[in-house]
């Protein structure tokens, strides 16, 4: 029964009119994003459509083979595996779970229990992401590719804020298509997921900082602090980047004349930032001291080791990441830019007393020169400097292309085509494999740690770019002569036209769309072709023995998880193949390269003080009692008295 005026709807209508009313609810939000979406399409600039599409090519070419089998024994294989357990356990950093075995060597990192050789923020992300899609590589470097896409867009945002949109885009550029965080994110070479959150959280501490001092808002500043922090936890020391930004503005607070739009914020803002700092820092260093004190604090005396003495025979001259490093990783077409755009905008920076350019400058300052007086040397190092490279280069070519100086005109556009030819030579040489040009114009020469085999390269790269920088001289001259006899300057290329002008007070009011354009492809054609250069050697690892992987799975259906192997083999092993078989195998496997001549009963006694099954996986007759085998492996027991 019903009152009356009322009519009664059975169950299934009303739950019919309830779907119904969600379908037309859902249809109308979509139809409103989709309307909103055109509208914003409608209002994107130019700029946003150019970072539009170096974002999507970025995602393109970072995701391609992204889950290739090939876990490169330096370094990912070890951060593999050490993520795999702090997906297990997070706040408990192992390498070997068991570890029924000692470290054959005391400051062997790639034999400890406790892994703290690294902090845990990369490995972190690798492991929320392996517990989410399984224990596979492409799950492993999946969060490296949204922490350089990440880094892609804070640095477009960092760029456009300090100057000009077209700064953003080339310095989205640089940390998008350039090669080395190419390999760096696909793990072919050492660095993988311990480097690449360092390519988004470095630019959004120094955004932070900039929105801080130029809103006059505290609360800016103590969030840069939470990401140095989280930089910090990244990659220790080397994660420092960032404070080395906070004190140059906060030094020029009181060396630099007050500039319009940018705040004091005095000692209130050093709290403000050094805060959260030293609460992260302080609260990591505080833990790992007290829950692991033997690892922390030989942790520790490694770190002094770097910088004092010459570690893992890494040790290199003073001057070897200005020459050597710069020309292996960007190549010598921008080694020469790069360091010549950095020594302007410093130069810039002091002369005009501007706080924009001291953000760049210190940017790099900050990490080159501590690692420039550190005896141990390494190319991972710099990767925090990847994106301010790309602003740098930008800063000083719209600094020449803005001055009223011809000569500083010609000088710029000289330098980037004179980059753009070497890199275009480079390219050719490449595709003729071993040319004589390329013997002249790239010295291969990797092994030889000559002063000569490091200054050559640039004294070539230098007389291209001064070549390239004449010849444009004299056409600039020739286009204002043309320009000044009353002829028509439309057929002429609108960029050199532009150039050829006088420019306005506003540097940013000389630079146009083509002029965008021009930077644009000429800064990916040089990167371009050293990305071509790096794949090529991507290539030749990339398909490998699946002996690793093959070797893995059949140990980790055929022992059981608490299970110690041994591997005895004829044949010389790569070295930290044992971590690529961990990988797959979840199981702590050790080699004879690591521990020469064991005595194995001595091993097995270990094994079984720590409660873990033991085997040996050999490739050539052991005595012991066989379980199986798969190829030419045999995977047995021991026999012992």
């Amino acid at each position: 029964m019903t009152s009356e005026g009322q009519c009664f709807v059975s169950e299934p209508q009303r739950m019919r009119h309830i779907v119904s009313d969600m379908r037309q609810g859902v249809a109308r939000t979509l139809v409103s994003l989709t309307q909103a979406a055109f509208r914003h399409l409608r209002a994107m600039r130019w700029h946003h459509y150019v970072f539009l599409c170096l974002f999507l090519g970025a995602a393109l070419q970072h995701l391609y083979d992204l889950g290739h089998l090939y876990i490169a024994p330096w370094d990912e294989a070890v951060h593999a595996v050490v993520s795999e357990h702090l997906a297990l356990h997070p706040l408990q950093p192992t390498l070997y779970e068991i570890a029924a075995l000692p470290p054959p060597y005391p400051t062997d990192w790639t034999s400890f229990h406790i892994w703290l050789h690294i902090p845990p923020f990369g490995m972190w992300a690798s492991a929320l992401s392996m517990r989410l899609l399984g224990d596979t590589p492409f799950a492993l470097r999946l969060p490296g590719v949204f922490f350089v896409l990440g880094g892609m867009l804070v640095t477009y945002l960092l760029g456009r804020r300090l100057f000009h949109p077209i700064v953003g885009l080339v310095g989205a550029a640089f940390a998008g298509f350039a090669p080395y965080p190419l390999l760096i994110s696909q793990g072919y070479v050492f660095g993988d997921n311990t480097e690449t959150p360092l390519m988004l959280l470095t630019p959004l501490a120094i955004l932070a900082l900039v929105w801080g001092y130029r809103s006059g808002r505290y609360r800016w500043l103590a969030l840069a602090g939470i990401f140095q922090g989280l930089c910090y936890l990244t990659k220790g020391a080397l994660g420092l980047a960032p404070t080395g930004v906070a004190l140059a503005l906060i030094a020029g607070e009181w060396l630099f004349r007050r500039e319009p739009g940018w705040h004091r914020l005095g000692l209130r803002g050093i709290v403000a930032f050094f805060a959260p700092v030293l609460l992260i820092i302080g609260a990591y260093n505080l833990y790992i001291m007290r829950a692991f004190p033997a690892s922390a604090k030989l942790e520790s005396s490694l770190w002094r080791q770097n910088f004092f003495t010459s570690v893992e025979f890494w040790g290199r001259p003073p001057d070897y990441h200005f020459t050597r490093y710069l020309y292996m990783l960007y190549g010598p077409a921008l080694a020469l830019l790069l360091v010549g755009s950095l020594l302007v905008v410093t130069y810039v920076a002091i002369r005009r007393q501007s706080r924009a350019d001291l953000i760049l400058a210190a940017w790099n300052l900050a990490l080159y020169i501590p690692l420039t007086a550190a005896v141990t040397k390494t190319p991972p190092y710099t990767y925090a400097a990847v994106p301010a490279w790309g602003l740098v280069v930008a800063r000083a070519l719209m600094l020449g292309w803005s001055s009223r100086s011809a000569l500083a005109r010609a000088a710029g556009l000289g330098a980037l085509l004179g980059a753009a030819l070497t890199a275009l030579l480079n390219g050719t040489s490449l595709l003729a494999r071993y040319t004589a040009s390329y013997r002249v114009i790239i010295v291969d020469s990797t092994q030889d740690y000559s002063l000569r085999s490091r200054v050559v390269p640039y004294l070539l790269t230098g007389a291209i770019s001064l070549a390239a920088t004449l010849l444009c001289y004299l056409g600039i001259l020739a286009i204002r002569r043309w320009r000044a006899s009353g002829s028509a300057a439309r057929p002429l290329p609108a960029v050199l036209a532009k150039i050829s002008g006088s420019p306005k007070d506003d540097p940013r009011a000389g630079l146009e769309r083509r002029a965008a354009a021009f930077l644009m492809l000429a800064s990916l054609l040089i990167l371009s072709a050293y990305w071509l250069n790096f794949d090529f050697q991507a290539v030749s690892v990339r398909h490998t023995s699946a002996m690793p992987q093959t070797l893995g799975v059949y140990l980790a259906s055929h022992t059981p998880a608490n299970a110690t192997i041994l591997m005895d083999s004829d044949a010389p092993l790569v070295r930290n193949t044992r971590l690529m078989i961990m990988f797959w195998a979840h199981r702590d496997v050790y080699s004879l390269d690591v521990y020469p001549n064991p005595s194995v009963c001595a091993a097995e006694q270990m094994a079984a003080a720590k409660n873990s099954p033991f085997y040996v996986l050999a490739d050539h007759p052991v005595p012991g009692k066989t379980v199986g085998g798969i190829a030419s492996w045999t995977l047995l027991t021991p026999t012992c008295p």
